[in-house]
């Protein structure tokens, strides 16, 4: 699960079946020893690539800031959002019915893919020289 991020795919490659996956999944994912395993390695693997909140958080407002000068409104709550998931803020927020009573719950869950895809492009502007950074910042002025 760790390097698919996914678990019915990992399943599937420790040898379910496609119809079993989802629900050995899900079995899996109830047991503590389980969980705990994917937690230790999780962080194994933050340490080793230097993650943090913070700099996810900082990546994730630089693309934001990107996104808003490339005029993409979309990417730039797809990011927000992920800043709000990061900070425990997914799920919930107040919002208005017709009634005027607030409601507490809203789904605001961002799709594994979706993150992958921001993970992709952070990583991708950390590859990027200060140079290139600077032509990019340029296009949005």
């Amino acid at each position: 699960m760790i390097e698919t991020g996914n678990g019915a795919e990992a399943a599937r490659r420790a040898g379910y079946s496609e119809r079993s996956a989802r629900s050995i999944t899900h079995e899996n994912l109830t047991k503590p020893d389980v969980l705990a395993e994917i937690e230790r390695r999780r962080t194994v693997v933050a340490r080793e690539h230097e993650v943090t909140v913070e700099k996810l958080i900082a990546d994730l407002r630089e693309a934001r800031e990107l996104a808003i000068k490339l005029g993409r409104p979309s990417a730039a709550v797809g990011a927000t959002m992920a800043m709000a998931k990061l900070c425990g803020l997914s799920g919930t927020t107040p919002e208005s019915g017709a009634d005027g009573a607030v409601a507490t719950e809203v789904d605001l869950d961002v799709s594994d893919q979706f993150l992958d895809r921001m993970q992709f492009y952070v990583d991708r502007m950390r590859r990027l020289t200060p140079e290139q950074r600077a032509r990019i910042r340029a296009i949005g002025r």
